[in-house]
């Protein structure tokens, strides 16, 4: 199983740099790297009990995150029907106390996971998702699990190409 490393450098930071704190949902703009992006990109923290791959509405501010996402997602599910937004999902357990392999494994099922979720509560396709998972850091503070919605752009008529991210295989 080939191995792919997605996050970007700013990705990474922004994940790894992300306190534990659920974040809120703003209106308006949101602030980024490179400017102001809109509200629509806001991204959601999701959190599992320890080594559980269940999501569970009660870990955490699994709740209101879940809610949050729900809600940007039916608000915009026209742009993402018509392939001009998808929803990322971006997952990094750190391999502590087991291999890289196994924590790569980890990292991917709990994305699956959170894919699913959406999938049978908001009806979103797998089509829409841009996903990337790693084994960055070495401390269990370093496991993220967050979802947001993202641009996308048309490079010439050929198939949609999330910004910034390189296309999966």
């Amino acid at each position: 199983m080939k191995k792919n490393f997605l996050l970007l450098p700013a990705t990474l930071v922004a994940l790894l740099c992300e306190p534990s704190e659920a974040q809120t949902v703003s209106t308006g703009m949101v602030a980024s790297s490179s400017g102001s992006l809109p509200a629509a990109f806001q991204t959601y923290p999701v959190r599992f009990s320890g080594t559980s791959d269940v999501l569970r509405a009660d870990v955490g501010e699994n709740r209101s995150s879940l809610e949050a996402i729900s809600e940007n997602i039916r608000e915009y599910r026209a742009a993402i029907d018509k392939g001009e937004y998808r929803i990322r999902v971006a997952s990094n357990i750190a391999p502590v106390d087991m291999t890289e392999q196994e924590a790569y494994a980890r990292a991917r099922q709990r994305a699956l996971v959170l894919k699913s979720y959406l999938i049978s509560s908001v009806g979103v396709r797998e089509e829409d998702f841009s996903t990337s998972v790693s084994t960055e850091g070495r401390l269990s503070a370093n496991d993220r699990l967050t979802v947001g919605l993202v641009p996308v752009k048309k490079a010439d008529d050929s198939a949609p190409v999330a910004v910034g991210l390189p296309a999966e295989d």
